[in-house]
């Protein structure tokens, strides 16, 4: 019974951080298309602690399927811009 629980929790969580990692990566891709920056560029623009958490939020294994599953999403809602590049 208690995994069914974890198991419920942890769901909740992978569906709450998919749409949470979904809208940085758009504001991501927008803010580096208006700006005409380079990742790299934009990284060393931030600060410490922007970096750190965003660090912790790309590169946390608990966050990897959230990720992926974002990362999906995106390139499947925005397939004809990434095609037009």
């Amino acid at each position: 019974m208690e995994w069914l629980l974890i198991l419920g929790v942890l769901a909740l969580y992978y569906i709450v951080m998919t749409i949470v990692r979904y809208r940085s990566l758009v504001e991501e891709k927008k803010f580096l298309l208006e700006s005409g920056k380079h990742h790299n560029e934009w990284n060393e623009s931030m600060s410490f602690e922007e970096q750190e958490l965003r660090f912790n939020m790309q590169g946390n294994l608990l966050n990897m399927p959230a990720n992926v599953g974002a990362m999906l999403i995106y390139k499947i809602r925005h397939r004809r811009n990434i095609i037009a590049k």
